[in-house]
């Protein structure tokens, strides 16, 4: 959910464009920085301060949404889940994530182990993030 709300901050420009997309990209090939770099983003975001890691001040994104910053280790295909589904609703017509989150890579709730990001089938409503 912490990748989803990074992704719908770009969006609507609380971090800066595409700075969250050439994260994941960069990411690629060094899968084991992703989570050191993620909670360092994140830290960032809960105290609005300086961000290393997009080379910027970042604004404070209040609500503790990211008090806890633990990112999960990621898989390659896991990224690449992510990466897809990021580029997927940037090119999309219509509201990024009002439609499309549904899709998004997710883990369920009662799973700790980074393994099973999957993608989520739609409720009767469309959306189930």
């Amino acid at each position: 959910m912490r990748c989803l709300f990074t992704m719908f901050a770009e969006d609507v420009e609380l971090i800066r464009k595409n700075s969250f997309s050439e994260l994941l990209l960069s990411l690629r090939f060094k899968i084991k920085n992703f989570q050191p770099m993620v909670e360092s983003l994140w830290e960032a975001m809960d105290q609005g301060k300086f961000s290393t890691i997009l080379r910027e001040k970042i604004k404070h994104f209040n609500g503790k949404f990211f008090k806890d910053k633990t990112a999960l280790p990621l898989t390659h295909d896991q990224l690449e889940l992510l990466i897809e589904r990021h580029q997927a609703i940037g090119n999309s017509s219509s509201p990024r994530f009002s439609v499309h989150c549904w899709n998004a890579p997710s883990i369920p709730s009662n799973d700790t182990s980074s393994e099973r990001i999957t993608r989520r089938e739609p409720t009767s409503n469309g959306w189930s993030c």
